[in-house]
């Protein structure tokens, strides 16, 4: 059925999700210190089958929801996730804290004001010449993208706080 709704075969990976997939298990291999046989069997497959669920190309073996999400799991690590949902335009932040403290606030804030500080200068920086190239643009989206997450995660720490009467 895909087929017939992709014309060029070479349409349907999203190749930042291979990307971000191949991302998280180097991340996880290098602080693990393990091989990628290790991870592999711990997903219940082959280091072959591994590598070619990690490549784009090989469409007779895609990276499916499920083995990104067991990648994910045992990585610890949501990039390929948050990758895909960024890519649809929505923000991944992670579960309130159960307890707010006044350093992980002012933290977070400070993170936010940086985030923001760092849209600012990307923008200025672009506009200098008078005009915006397609690297500048995405560079731009992508420090948009990272205010707007320490942006949420503010609300969200702030949504969390214990009012005074």
């Amino acid at each position: 059925m895909l087929d017939k709704i992709f014309g060029d075969e070479k349409e349907l990976p999203i190749v930042k999700a291979y990307e971000a997939a191949q991302n998280v298990v180097s991340k996880f291999l290098d602080k693990e210190h393990k091989s990628i046989e290790y991870l592999a069997s711990k997903l219940g497959t082959t280091k072959g089958y591994l590598y070619a669920n990690l490549d784009p190309a090989q469409m007779n073996k895609p990276l499916s929801i499920d083995k990104a999400y067991n990648i994910s799991k045992e990585a610890n690590d949501v990039e390929i996730f948050e990758t895909i949902l960024c890519d649809l335009g929505y923000v991944v932040t992670p579960k309130q804290q159960a307890k707010i403290s006044d350093s992980s606030m002012r933290d977070t804030a400070t993170d936010a004001q940086m985030e923001c500080n760092d849209v600012f200068a990307s923008v200025m920086n672009s506009l200098k010449d008078g005009k915006v190239t397609k690297e500048e643009q995405a560079r731009n989206k992508k420090e948009i993208h990272e205010a707007i997450k320490k942006l949420t995660e503010l609300n969200n720490l702030n949504d969390g706080i214990e009012l005074e009467n």
